[in-house]
């Protein structure tokens, strides 16, 4: 038969093509590789289970959770699929840096055969950045974006730039994120059973921009918009560069960038580098350290601010063109030839100037470094300015004179009523209160008796909100309640009111205990009520989470669940029955 086609179509290609090996999933294709606008692994998790035409809780039931090499998974098919993702504690952490990552990327290459998915990830990143403050607990999008892929018919998808909790803004449109559905008002984890791009994981509403109208040109964003939009594109433009990042980076090599840009702006001065990028001196140490410590996200975004240079340059250790700061702003230390220089032809000064005027002066932060340098120098400049101490006592010119520092010290006794004497004498420009006390004790008198009388108002309007806490129901703990009162910590209600404080916190952990004995007494019931009730159910009379019922009492919960499970299987087989039975009777 092939030789007879073959006589009558001789340019026929009769030979069996190869097919390439068939994957077990679809082979869905990523959107935004290599962009700054690359999709996220649990958004490609949701658009896979779409194409199956399935709800993502079963995709990750029946395909996925059978592919991790991680525990836990689901010990029968019984139980219900919401409780595949409450047993993965730290979902979120899908699209970051951490340990549950890789088993997820394996899982997805292996049955959709791509082996791109890393990418989906903050993976390539892993040997630099640390996953602490990373990845969001919630979901963040840009509405406008939601709709122009709508508009121009393009799959829905969330982007893996949302999911990092330094960006905040949308660079393509110029605005926040919004973090809370605007139907239902609540937040959304990162990923649920019935979750889709686009729509809230809530109450399934659609959340992208339906008020397509621009605003004017006129309208310019704000200052904190426009630093908010600038981390996002250095963002951006870091997961552009996630496929070309070499996979031997290392904490190593970004120590030697940071002591080449250290020697480069500073002279290599770590300190004043420090205090150069607005960041804190021991952390910044400990990324010197041989340890492998990484930097968080934030801090190389500031890096990259600071220096003013496009990420791939600060990989490849490209010269900075940002201008050097300014000596006496930053402290930085002298080289101690020309120090010396300086010391000397102070000796010969006639104006005798004093050690510290000169550390000053030369960029030292104490007299310190000069006496390290150049002791005997330094022991003469001393002897020099004390002979002419005694000779004339106003040789040293105080800052300010009387009336001067009295002025400034009403002026911000008026201005600043809540700030305490050490707060105003450092505004002024001094390092202490002494000038104050010994100068206008007056004034100093008065502001620690102002200070003293605000403290009391405080306390006096704390104690009521501490007593009158003690009534509310459900009780609030003390956490919430300085929150309430903007507080940053609970410190001034443990100083001030030690008893007020344990009593409010054996009232909230009394009421949490009794809330969880409710929980398990509800769930003991469930077991013999008859139809049996779900878990969700019993979590809903007795005011409780879900996942906090099947962390407390998991053993209850899978048998309430299987017991649900049980029953709906039986009353799915009655119905059949009932069904089957009515059609007979028509038929006879």
């Amino acid at each position: 038969m092939k030789r007879a086609a073959h006589s009558f179509y001789p340019l026929l290609d009769l030979t069996q093509p190869k097919l390439p090996p068939r994957s077990r999933l679809c082979h869905l294709a990523p959107i935004g590789v290599r962009t700054p606008d690359v999709e996220n692994l649990t958004s490609f998790t949701m658009r896979l289970a779409a194409a199956h035409l399935v709800e993502t809780g079963v995709l990750f039931t029946r395909e996925i959770s059978s592919c991790l090499n991680y525990p836990p998974r689901l010990k029968s098919e019984s139980e219900p699929l919401a409780y595949a993702f409450y047993q993965l504690h730290g979902i979120q952490t899908v699209n970051g840096i951490g340990p549950a990552v890789s088993h997820w990327v394996n899982a997805l290459e292996s049955l959709t055969s791509h082996g791109e998915l890393h990418l989906l990830t903050m993976l390539p990143w892993k040997n630099l950045l640390t996953c602490q403050s990373l990845m969001r607990k919630s979901r963040a999008w840009c509405p406008e974006c939601y709709a122009d892929s709508k508009d121009q018919h393009e799959p829905i998808y969330e982007k893996l730039l949302w999911t990092l909790i330094p960006v905040s803004a949308c660079v393509r449109h110029q605005r926040l994120l919004e973090e809370v559905c605007p139907f239902c008002g609540r937040s959304s984890p990162a990923l649920l059973s019935r979750s889709h791009p686009g729509h809230c994981f809530r109450c399934d509403r659609w959340i992208g921009s339906d008020d397509r109208a621009k605003p004017p040109d006129s309208v310019q964003p704000g200052e904190a918009l426009i630093q908010q939009i600038e981390k996002a594109r250095i963002v951006g433009e870091m997961l552009a560069l996630s496929a070309d990042l070499s996979p031997s980076f290392s904490p190593s090599d970004v120590n030697a960038l940071l002591d080449q840009y250290v020697r480069q702006i500073t002279m290599g001065n770590f300190a004043a580098f420090a205090r150069f990028l607005g960041l804190n001196y021991q952390k910044l140490v400990a990324l010197r350290s041989d340890v492998g410590i990484r930097p968080n996200l934030e801090t190389f975004i500031r890096l990259i601010q600071r220096l003013k240079l496009s990420v791939k340059d600060f990989l490849a250790g490209k010269e900075s063109e940002v201008e050097l700061p300014d000596r006496r702003e930053f402290h930085f230390t002298g080289v101690a030839s020309s120090t010396k220089e300086l010391l000397q032809a102070a000796v010969n000064d006639p104006a005798r100037p004093s050690l510290t005027e000169l550390a000053t002066q030369i960029g030292y932060k104490s007299k310190a470094s000069l006496k390290r340098i150049a002791p005997e120098l330094c022991r003469e400049i001393s002897a020099r300015n004390q002979e002419a101490r005694i000779i004339n006592p106003q040789v040293n010119k105080r800052r300010y004179d009387n009336n001067t520092l009295r002025k400034r010290v009403s002026a911000a006794l008026a201005e600043n009523p809540s700030a305490t004497p050490m707060q105003i004498a450092n505004a002024i420009g001094y390092k202490d209160c002494k000038s104050l006390i010994d100068r206008c004790p007056d004034l100093y008198s008065a502001l620690v008796e102002r200070r003293r009388a605000n403290r009391k108002q405080r306390n006096e309007s704390l104690e009521k909100v501490l007593k009158a806490a003690l009534m509310e129901h459900p009780p609030p703990t003390i956490k919430a309640i300085a929150t309430r009162l903007c507080l940053k910590t609970t410190s001034a209600i443990h100083h001030n009111f030690p008893e007020l404080e344990r009593a409010i916190a054996d009232r909230a952990k009394a009421y949490w205990e009794a809330g969880l004995k409710r929980a398990q007494l509800a769930l003991e019931s469930a077991l013999t009520e008859v139809p049996p009730p779900s878990v969700p159910e019993v979590a809903r009379k007795t005011s409780q989470g879900v996942g906090k019922l099947y962390l407390h009492f998991p053993d209850l919960c899978r048998q309430v669940a299987a017991n649900y499970s049980a029953y709906r299987h039986q009353r799915s087989i009655a119905r059949k029955e009932e069904k089957r039975k009515s059609k007979m009777n028509k038929l006879n």
